[in-house]
């Protein structure tokens, strides 16, 4: 679930390469960088490069999350959770890139090279008694745009197109049961009841939060992991399907940009 960015100057970006050496503070955020998304630095051949092959000047960023609570029904609530997005920012559209995009053509270039997004394993607590593990999977292109208007803060404003599914197991019984996708809108603004909070910090980790109010939550989908028998149970465990209204997601984020690749 995910985002682009730090509070860096958007003029200072649309000048493209800004030729950073260690002198200017960048060894560190790229040291952090190659740390938290190795494959995304390995696949990133260099600015003039990756804009001829791939259509677009990209900025390589990395994103934690930390902290999440997702509400997935009226009485079940996931929460610690954590994941890693490796992605671009995309000038000069304001948006960014956080999902692969599957190469269909021989010979074609990959749209998002080196991006990922991975969800840590984490727990479900249903009805406050039970506790199921439970993975986050990315459901869809996880896509964010900028906003040019700054927040209260004086920080960084985006939105998070982020679909995810929440796969909920049953170990005892040997049942993997799917819910989703569960389309979720997060904003570092306002939604519903909920406020987050606009990036801001340095380059080695802008820190802001994420909120996502109001969005509704399927039931499980029978599958041969997910019997169609236990379905009626698993959704009404978890007080599923949910309209819109019931679910929300709230997160702390850091981000990780890089302007000099070594």
């Amino acid at each position: 679930m995910v985002v682009a960015l730090l509070l860096i100057g958007l003029p200072a970006l649309a000048g493209g390469p800004a030729g950073a050496s260690p002198s200017d503070g960048t060894e560190a955020f790229n040291q952090a960088l190659h740390a938290e998304c190795p494959n995304l630095i390995e696949a990133y051949p260099g600015s003039s490069e990756y804009h001829a092959t791939a259509g677009f000047y990209g900025l390589p960023t990395g994103i934690s999350l930390s902290g999440g609570a997702l509400n997935i029904g009226t009485v079940a609530r996931t929460t610690g959770i954590t994941a890693t997005a490796c992605g671009y920012f995309v000038l000069p559209t304001l948006n960014a890139r956080f999902t692969p995009s599957p190469v269909t053509t021989v010979g074609a270039p990959d749209e998002c090279p080196g991006c990922s997004i991975t969800f840590a394993p984490g727990a479900v607590t249903l009805a406050g008694l039970v506790s199921l593990p439970t993975q986050l999977v990315p459901a869809g292109p996880t896509l964010s745009t900028v906003s040019p208007v700054p927040g209260p803060n004086g920080g960084l404003q985006l939105t998070v197109d982020a679909p995810a599914d929440a796969v909920v197991k049953v170990p005892q019984v040997g049942v993997s049961c799917t819910i989703g996708p569960i389309n979720v809108v997060l904003t570092t603004a306002v939604s519903g009841p909920l406020t987050g909070s606009a990036l801001t910090g340095p380059l080695t980790g802008s820190v802001g939060k994420v909120v996502g109010d109001g969005f509704a939550i399927p039931g499980a989908q029978p599958s041969t992991d997910c019997p169609a028998d236990i379905v009626p149970a698993t959704d009404g465990l978890a007080g599923l399907p949910a309209a819109p209204g019931v679910g929300s997601f709230t997160a702390n984020l850091n981000i990780i940009n890089s302007l000099d690749v070594p």
